[in-house]
């Protein structure tokens, strides 16, 4: 396993296009973990890095030859809980 810097935003998430080629070549199984977790956050702003980052992983691992994919969403039930606690005590919890 080999961690990759990238921008998933970004065209060829954020390679340069011989070595998103390269790796769509090699690359056996993609793991995805960077999501947005801020909760508070407005739909527009994590939509860029939780939709279209998903969306352009989609697309890469749709290019690789195993076409196998792995999601690790980072928002557990301990954050979740942390979340609405602290907002459960005033009442007003906000949506994102």
């Amino acid at each position: 396993m080999y961690p990759l810097l990238g921008n998933l935003t970004s065209q060829y998430l954020g390679l340069t296009k011989d070595d998103y080629v390269k790796l769509c070549e090699c690359i056996d199984t993609t793991i995805h973990s960077a999501t947005s977790t801020n909760l508070l956050l407005p739909y527009k702003k994590a939509k860029k890095t939780n939709v279209l980052g998903v969306e352009n992983i989609i697309d890469f691992v749709l290019k690789t030859k195993q076409k196998r994919g792995i999601t690790c969403p980072k928002i557990d039930a301990k954050l979740l809980g942390t979340y609405i606690r602290k907002y459960a005590a005033t009442g007003n919890i906000p949506l994102p």
